[in-house]
């Protein structure tokens, strides 16, 4: 993987900049785009440097022929530390296939192959083969139906979520007849959620890792992940089919998967050892969304059920530990409105509600609200933007606030502010000391 990066990287470099089609032909034409982003976050708690890191991302797109497209895009990123990755250099093979890893220079060097397809095109469709990112549902920020590619969480939910998002090598069929549109997607990729495992990010809330009982003072064991690599049967399906009906976006998901997030086994020996063994689940999630838009108010809804969600709950508590893993059959949802109040203002609010079912005496229950504000300045040229979060069990959440300026067509600047507040025990909370202010600038070329 590493070679086929950085021959990418040096075909980007020698290539002019700019279209190739009048040396190549119409048939053959060859589009080259570069951006390099600079970022810096300073963490409010102790005043130090989060985040301190310069992307170089190239992009090449093309056509061999009337039938066929291609794209290709790359990243290289340096940092100036491993602060919200650390030891991720060692052990991303507890969650990245062998076909989908970063490649490290030193511990501040990532070379990473972000997205590589061909588009085959047919009569009613079209045939895509490579890497590549696939986006379902109608929701914004919380995830619902969008469960096709895993996400990295070096910063938690914070940054643009296309970077986020880790593609995956996959087949996505795509046919049209009448006014529907059938999408089939096979993926031999066996790839899930990058979780940091030190850093401002780290996971501690109860609900994501087992929580210890004051009294242990034994070892904590963490195991490999359990992670599934055989091909055909432990590869992920997925059908969807989607529409336009008296002015209704709709669409009905079907996903056969296994779940981004492992599934914690807490094993106690003696009171002595906790040994942490993290494996992956086969589920199935069935689902559909639908959105209209009335002159300046947009609604959209999704929901989902999804069988066998491995979840860490409080009922049954062992010697060392707080909490268990159990299974759940899991349906959620969202309802979300955006109002359009002038051309250069939106607002936005969603309503997130999931429930395990089965669950007894268990309050299992999620819900959460988020409120969005775009204000556009100065000929777009200047556009602010607040987003709040809200957890209504735990009452915790995160603000994200945010300010671009274009200078002109190749530049942006950008700056930030993301506040963590609530209980520690909570999605958010946990984050507190997280807390940050950030600064960048992009440039495109």
């Amino acid at each position: 993987m590493a070679t086929l990066i950085a021959v990418f990287l040096s075909a980007q470099l020698m290539l002019p900049n700019k279209a190739l089609s009048q040396s190549l032909g119409a048939s053959s034409q060859i589009d080259i785009r570069h951006s390099l982003d600079i970022r810096y976050a300073l963490g409010f708690d102790k005043g130090e440097t989060q985040l301190a890191e310069i992307s170089y991302k190239p992009e090449l797109s093309g056509r061999l022929n009337d039938g066929i497209d291609y794209f290709v895009s790359a990243r290289i990123r340096a940092f100036s530390s491993q602060a919200l990755e650390q030891g991720t250099v060692n052990n991303q093979g507890d969650s990245r296939s062998h076909i989908n890893r970063r490649s490290f220079i030193g511990g501040n060097i990532e070379l990473e192959l972000k997205e590589a397809y061909a588009d085959i095109f047919t009569d009613n469709g079209y045939l895509r083969i490579g890497k590549q990112t696939v986006v379902w549902g109608q929701a914004d920020g919380l995830r619902v139906l969008d469960q096709i590619n895993p996400l990295n969480y070096r910063e938690f939910i914070l940054g643009d979520i296309e970077d986020r998002r880790i593609a995956l090598w996959m087949a996505k069929l795509e046919h049209s007849f009448a006014n529907i549109t059938a999408e089939f997607i096979w993926l031999p990729d066996h790839s899930y959620n990058d979780s940091p495992n030190d850093g401002p990010f780290k996971p501690t809330s109860p609900r994501l890792v087992p929580a210890l009982s004051e009294s242990f003072r034994g070892t904590v064991i963490q195991q490999p992940s359990d992670r599934p690599n055989r091909f055909i049967r432990d590869d992920d399906y997925a059908l969807r089919l989607s529409g336009f009906s008296q002015g209704w976006d709709w669409s009905l998901n079907a996903f056969y998967f296994y779940d981004d997030s492992a599934a914690i086994n807490v094993d106690s020996k003696l009171g002595s050892e906790l040994i942490l063994s993290p494996s992956y689940k086969r589920s199935l999630l069935l689902g559909g969304s639908a959105s209209n838009a009335f002159d300046k108010l947009t609604f959209r809804s999704e929901l989902a059920y999804q069988t066998n969600k491995h979840q860490l709950v409080n009922n049954k508590p062992g010697l060392n530990t707080l909490n268990k893993t159990e299974k759940f059959d899991q349906i959620s949802s969202v309802l979300g409105l955006d109002y359009q109040l002038s051309a250069n203002t939106l607002i936005s609010g969603q309503l997130f509600v999931s429930a395990l079912l089965d669950s007894g005496d268990i309050d299992q229950t999620y819900n959460s609200a988020t409120l969005l504000a775009r204000q556009e300045l100065l000929n777009d040229t200047v556009i602010l933007e607040g987003l709040i979060i809200h957890d209504l069990d735990k009452s915790d959440g995160s603000l994200q606030l945010s300010a671009k300026y274009y200078l002109d067509d190749a530049i942006t600047l950008k700056t930030g502010m993301d506040i963590f507040y609530g209980d520690r025990e909570g999605l958010y909370g946990q984050f507190r000391e997280a807390s940050r202010m950030t600064v960048g600038l992009e440039y495109n070329f």
